[in-house]
This record gives structure tokens, sequence and C-alpha cells, in this order.
């Protein structure tokens, strides 16, 4: 703020004046608002550092889902063959691996 008094009293070209993030206040009312004024400037330089990247999960942080049930997996072939995805003969080696594990 005292680099922004002493330009406009040391007869620069006043440009500072014309740019559009510049609110004017006069220096004998400046002591009200400096504590707002404080404030902006936290907020423009925390808005103007750099944000720390948001990290991915751990994939061994991410919960594994339950493993199917025999049953649970019996009910999905019984259901892909019914809707075609198998034949009978896929069907049947299909169940025969899951009876064997």
């Amino acid at each position: 703020v005292k680099n922004l008094w002493r330009a406009s009293t040391k007869g620069d070209s006043a440009s500072w004046m014309h740019a559009s993030n510049t609110l004017i206040v006069r220096k004998k009312h400046f002591e009200h608002i400096s504590s707002e004024v404080q404030e902006i400037r936290e907020r423009v330089f925390a808005a103007q550092s750099p944000q720390p990247a948001l990290a991915a999960p751990e994939p061994e942080s991410l919960p594994t889902p339950p493993a199917p049930s025999l049953a649970q997996e019996l009910q999905q072939l019984t259901e892909l063959r019914a809707a075609g995805g198998l034949t009978e003969e896929e069907y049947q080696q299909a169940k025969a691996r899951v009876l064997d594990t």
C-alpha cells in the first residue's frame, strides 16, 4: 500500500488508476478498511498459489469386492445360457470349471 501512495505522489503516469483491478481509496479512509484489504490480498495470494494435485488412491487401498459364491457363479452361468450368451456346451464346460474350484 505504501508503494501505491508513493507512486501517486511522485508524479508517475498514474496508469494504476485505470487498471481494472484497482480500487481508489483516500489515504485518510484506508485505515478503516485495512483489515478488508488484507483479507483480499490473502485471498488473491491463495488463488495464485499452485494447488496440490489430487492424488489417485493407491490400488491396495481400494476395497476388493467379495468373490462371488459358488451359487452366484452358477446362477450367472445359467442366466447367460438362458439369454443366449452361452451354448449348452460352453455352459457345461464353465459349470465344470466352477465346480472343480
